[in-house]
């Protein structure tokens, strides 16, 4: 079983694919999904990561998916 979290963070991936208007779950979503999410937000700042530099080119990516 997965956590309360982590199901939350695919439901959102999956949002965003639907929105985009794509067939698959793709793990650009789990990504996109994940630098929204405040814990996953939390880990990658905590590893120095450009979190708006990174979110901005993922969805760049998915939007010319």
């Amino acid at each position: 079983m997965i956590s309360n979290e982590l199901n939350a963070i695919f439901r959102k991936a999956l949002k965003i694919a639907q929105e985009n208007k794509h067939e698959y779950l793709t793990i650009e979503h789990v990504f996109l999904s994940l630098l929204m999410n405040d814990e996953g937000h939390s880990v990658l700042r905590s590893c120095k990561i450009d979190i708006d530099k990174v979110k901005n080119s993922v969805e760049e990516h998915i939007k010319i998916s």
